[in-house]
This record gives structure tokens, C-alpha cells and sequence, in this order.
């Protein structure tokens, strides 16, 4: 009979003669590559310095989902996730990019070889302090079981879900496209996600009935990829590939489909890729959605070719993020720190409160910052941006500050989904958006969420009442020590 879990186990991947190994052999590929390649010495241990960050990131998460299935639908794992792809593999393209797309990168703000060591060096002491933090907050989850959830239950989700979140999804789309003349505010963006929650529930309920279920499936998955590719985004469509993801681990949560998963979404973010980059080249501002028809019809008729060449790897240069973060760093020492972070303090406030509340767009005003220019926006990620503020101290506090937040909110829903809650899916999506955004801004990935999520929960405990509440309510309904809807005190 198998031992169950107690409180003080950790993944083997923590366990100090795992991490050993991973740095042996990081610096035995550091070796190796110094001997049989042209790299210099400070370039391979960089480059193993990297790749330790990136296996590091890779394995933890699949170690917890492992273990724990329920934290699949928590922010940690996509956190850890991300920061391994924008953190460690993005700036390996220093190293192993075609050299078109160095010098790009190059260009953009010069990285030298001690720049990147503490860039790593400051990305990996934050999200050593974010787990740390999360895994002491989040230890009571450990005996914590999840309840099956109900297909019927599940079936009238899918449909609230859809009501609520289609009105302010296509509202979304709108803005995306460029064809509002106003600024959205963000709630609405986070009340559309409940589109991707319904789809979630959809793709489950279609893998267990099949029937006409997968018809519904398809066409609204049609309708969900083809409204995100009009946006020429790659991260709306990856948006809209997303739930189809959770909904069939919901169903079947296999072990070996969660290493399936990191290169499913890869290739959907390498095929979305090219498309993306030609059809930007002929967007114009405020472009109809029937112009932006057109553009994507002939991509696909093979009479689009991208302006840029077809050898510079954009894809990855998109997903290295170690010039706009050396260029942070070197803003706070010569004194002209950023303060993004007093933002937090403005960027809950409802525009329905507010209307003249400024607009914020912290990536367009750093691009401008450190390029002169207007015409991007550019993210650092939390700990680079906490550096930009504040130095090391700041970089502490917030690590420290996210871990806490990321722990609580695993707790929450791990009570919710004890109790066979469905309708905190939405919730969990958006959570887990914010992990995975840790290129973002913390304001706007981090803070906004969080208030939202407190009205949410605020709202779903004054009319259900909390876990613990409806746990007695059906134990005693179950005893008939009540009536069905009476009150327990």
C-alpha cells in the first residue's frame, strides 16, 4: 500500500542530490562544448548556466502536475514553464541563432557575456524565491482531494459560460482588431475568459459523449482560432489552442501527455509564427475585419511574402527577453529607475469609476525609453522589472510577494475543486494567464487579476457560502440533520 504525502515531501527534482546532478551535467555540456566547438570558456558555462535554468524550469512543474494533478489549473506550473522558455532558452539565441538574429537582438541593446550571467543570475534568485514562498504557503494543499466533477453540472456550466463570456469576447476582438476608439477597460477582458473556461468543459464533455457534442466542439473551436488569427497575434492564438489543452487533461490526465504538452504548444506557436509576421507586414492601422480577411486569405493562397527575411528567426528573438532586461538593470544604476510599480496603485481602479483615468501602457513608454522610438511595446518580465524599481531589494520583496499570492491562490482553488466547484474555472484560467505572463507587467498581469478575484470570491462565499461551509452543509443534508436549503446555524 502506498504511503501517502506528508507535508514536509518535496519533488525529487528539489531534492539537493537531483539539483547536483542537474549542475554536473550542465557543466560537463559546458565542457564539451568548449572542447569540440569554437565557444571561448565564459561562453560555454554560460551557456550551461542557461540550460540549467531551462531543465530546472522544464522538470519542476512536470514533477508537480505529477504528483499533485489539480495543480495543472494553478499558476506555478505555467510560471516555472514560462520563465524557463523566456528566461533560459530565449537568450540561448546569442549562442546558437543564425547571425542575422544576434545582430538583431544586438541591436535592439547590447548584451555582452557579463550581462547575461546576471540577467540569469537575477531571473533564477526571483523564481528560486517565488517556489520557495509558494511551496510554504501552499503546503496544506498537499491533503488536499479533488471530487469528480458532475457531467450534468458540467453541461449547464458550458452554457452560462458561453452567455456570459461571448458578449465581451466579441467586444475583445474588436479592440484587438483596433476598431474602438476608446479604451477598454480591462474587467472585460477578464469576463470574456469565460468563453475559454466553456471550451474547456466543452472539450471534456466531447472526448466522454462524442455525438453532437464534437460537432458544437468544432465549430465553436472554429470560430475561437479564426476570430484570434484576425487579431495577427500569436498569443491570442495560442489563447484559443489553450483550454482544448485542459479540457482533455481534465478528462484523461496522463502522465506522458503533460511532456507532450510544452512541444504541442510549441508547434502551435512556431506554425502561428509565419502567418503572424506576413500578415502584420501589410496591416494597416484600424484595418476592418473584411481587409483583415482578405490579408489572411492570401497567406493562404501564397501571395504574401514577408517583408523581412525569412532567416532571422523571429520566433525566437520574440522570446528572448535578456536585452530589454540588461538595458533595466543598467537604467537603475546610473540612477534613472523606473516606477512602474506605483502603478499598482491606479490599475485597479474601474475606467467605470475613473473615466478620466490615464492610460496605461507601460511597454510602449520603456521601448520609447531605451530606443527612442514609439512603434513596439516591449515586456521585461516581474523580476527584471522589480530591479528596474528598486534593485535587489525590490527584486526580493516582489519575488516574495508573488510567491505568497500564487500560494494563496492555489489554496483557494484547491478548496473549491475539493468540493466539486466548477464554476471557479474561470478564475483558474485567469490565474494561470498570469503565471504564464511573466514577461508581463505586474500591474497588469499580477494586481488587476488579484482584485478581480477577490470581488469574484467575494461574491460566489456571500451567495454560496465558503468550502468549508457547503463541505458541512452536505454532510449534514447527506445525515438529514437539515432540510435541503435550510440554514446551518
Amino acid at each position: 500500500m502506498n504511503k501517502a504525502p506528508t507535508a514536509t515531501q518535496f519533488p525529487h527534482y528539489l531534492k539537493p542530490i537531483w539539483l547536483a546532478g542537474e549542475i554536473l551535467v550542465c557543466l560537463v555540456f559546458s565542457v564539451i562544448l568548449n572542447s569540440l566547438c569554437s565557444f571561448r570558456l565564459a561562453d560555454s558555462f554560460c551557456i550551461g548556466f542557461l540550460s540549467f535554468f531551462v531543465l530546472f524550469c522544464t522538470e519542476l512543474p512536470y514533477s508537480l502536475v505529477r504528483r499533485k494533478p489539480q495543480l495543472f489549473l494553478s499558476p506555478m506550473p505555467w510560471f516555472l514553464l514560462a520563465s524557463g522558455v523566456y528566461f533560459g532558452f530565449g537568450p540561448l539565441i546569442y549562442f546558437f541563432g543564425n547571425e542575422e538574429a544576434v545582430m538583431y537582438s544586438q541591436a535592439v541593446w547590447h548584451v555582452t557575456i557579463t550581462d547575461l550571467y546576471r540577467v540569469t543570475f537575477v531571473n533564477l534568485t526571483g523564481v528560486a524565491i517565488v517556489f520557495g514562498v509558494w511551496a510554504w504557503r501552499a503546503r496544506p494543499m498537499i491533503h488536499v482531494k479533488n471530487k469528480a466533477l458532475s457531467q450534468d453540472a458540467m453541461a449547464s456550466a458550458i452554457i452560462v459560460f458561453y452567455l456570459i463570456g461571448l458578449p465581451p469576447r466579441c467586444v475583445m476582438i474588436l479592440a484587438d482588431c483596433g476598431l474602438l476608439d476608446f479604451t477598454l477597460p480591462g474587467f472585460v477582458g477578464w469576463i470574456a475568459n469565460c468563453t475559454s473556461a466553456g471550451l474547456v468543459f466543452l472539450t471534456a464533455t466531447a472526448i466522454r459523449h462524442g455525438g453532437v457534442w464534437w460537432l458544437s466542439f468544432g465549430i465553436l473551436l472554429v470560430l475561437d482560432i479564426t476570430s484570434a488569427a484576425l487579431t495577427f497575434s500569436k498569443m491570442s492564438i495560442l489563447l484559443a489552442v489553450i483550454p482544448c489543452v485542459f479540457g482533455y487533461m481534465l478528462y484523461r490526465p496522463k502522465v506522458w501527455a503533460l511532456r507532450l504538452i510544452p512541444v504541442f504548444l510549441a508547434l502551435v506557436y512556431y506554425a502561428s509564427s509565419s502567418f503572424v509576421t506576413c500578415t502584420r507586414d501589410r496591416l494597416q492601422d484600424n484595418s476592418s475585419i473584411w481587409s483583415r480577411m482578405k490579408i489572411a486569405r492570401s497567406y493562404f493562397e501564397k501571395n504574401v511574402e514577408p517583408k523581412s527575411s525569412d532567416n532571422n528567426e523571429d520566433w525566437w528573438i520574440r522570446l528572448n527577453y535578456a536585452n530589454a532586461q540588461v538595458f533595466a538593470m543598467q537604467d537603475y544604476q546610473t540612477g534613472t529607475a523606473g516606477n512602474s510599480l506605483m502603478l499598482a496603485l491606479i490599475a485597479p481602479v474601474p475606467r467605470v469609476l475613473w473615466p478620466n483615468k490615464p492610460k496605461i501602457e507601460s511597454g510602449r513608454e520603456f521601448y520609447k525609453k531605451m530606443t527612442g522610438f514609439e512603434s513596439a511595446s516591449f515586456g521585461i518580465g516581474y523580476f527584471s522589472e522589480a530591479y528596474w524599481n528598486g534593485g535587489w531589494i525590490a527584486v526580493i520583496i516582489c519575488s516574495a510577494a508573488i510567491g505568497w499570492i500564487f500560494g494563496t491562490v492555489t489554496l483557494a482553488l484547491a478548496a473549491e475543486q475539493s468540493v466539486g466547484n466548477i464554476w471557479i474555472l474561470p478564475i483558474a484560467l485567469l490565474w494561470v494567464r498570469s503565471g504564464a505572463r511573466v514577461d508581463g507587467w505586474m500591474h497588469t498581469e499580477l494586481v488587476g487579476p488579484g482584485v478581480f478575484t477577490l470581488v469574484l470570491v467575494g461574491l460566489l462565499w456571500y451567495w454560496v457560502g465558503s468550502p468549508a461551509d457547503r463541505s458541512i452543509r452536505m454532510r449534514m443534508r447527506r445525515s438529514r440533520r437539515i432540510p435541503k436549503g435550510g440554514d446551518i446555524s
